[in-house]
């Protein structure tokens, strides 16, 4: 457990200055749709740059992820680290997800303060909608996280092939072609009657999606309520788990990067 706090505290100082980038950026958007919101006389734009931000903030963890790999991939120090693989992978989960709690900390108390103190008379909202901008990140953060698992899994792949001269050259080409095998693969069990079936056998509602809608010179945002299918959340954690096994399987052979 110790170890893998130190691997953590080494993963937080490789990614502090892209997350202080990232975190500088957020905070210029937020303050600029203010200025940006009066220029245009327009109150809807700090709920669009709210929107904006929380898609981008998808992208965070697989972003930091892929940048602290580099690092390791210069430096090659994962080849004299003694730790396992799975505890090396799993301080770079950690790290990222810490970072991008940090960030959607900061978005939701902007969320907060536009939500509360800065709509108009223009606009209509039945509740602070904080609640459903919630579940929407928590949503998107999962979908950052699986983009995250079949990054590593390919860069560990491309690193692996590293240590076979014959095709070294050409291991982006390989990627490509192990990307469409999975991706036909993918297609021809989705067209099984049965297993297409099965995946939208249940569902659950969450308000994922914004609306907006102007009628009587009055703006209307909400959340609309979209049926998520519970089966391919479920198939998605199971294949993060076999990518996940896989990518350290490969660092475990001492993947020269």
């Amino acid at each position: 457990m110790n170890s893998l706090v130190g691997l953590v505290k080494k993963d937080l100082m490789i990614s502090r200055f892209l997350f202080i980038v990232w975190f500088a950026i957020n905070i210029l958007f937020m303050i600029g749709s203010f200025f940006l919101s009066k220029y245009m006389h327009e109150p809807m734009v700090p709920i669009g740059i709210f929107i904006m931000l929380l898609v981008l903030n998808t992208m965070l963890i697989p972003v930091l992820v892929s940048a602290s790999l580099r690092v390791e991939g210069k430096t090659q120090l994962w080849l004299y680290n003694p730790q396992s693989s799975t505890k090396l992978l799993l301080s770079k989960i950690i790290t990222a997800v810490s970072y991008q709690v940090i960030s959607l900390i900061l978005l939701f108390v902007y969320g907060y303060i536009v939500f509360k103190f800065s709509i108009s008379s223009t606009i209509k909202l039945d509740s602070i909608l904080i609640n459903e901008s919630f579940s929407v990140s928590i949503f998107l953060m999962a979908f950052g996280l699986y983009l995250t698992f079949w990054i590593m899994f390919y860069w560990a792949i491309y690193h692996s092939l590293g240590k076979f001269p014959r095709i070294r050259r050409v291991r982006w080409l390989v990627i490509v072609v192990i990307f469409i095998v999975l991706s036909i693969m993918e297609d021809l069990i989705l067209k099984i009657d049965a297993f297409s079936n099965l995946l939208d056998k249940w569902h659950f509602s969450i308000g994922l999606n914004p609306s907006f809608q102007y009628k009587n010179a009055t703006w209307n945002f909400t959340f609309a309520n979209t049926d998520v299918p519970l089966i391919p959340i479920l198939i998605y954690i199971f294949i993060s788990l076999i990518l996940f096994v896989i990518t350290s399987w490969l660092l475990d052979k001492k993947v020269e990067v």
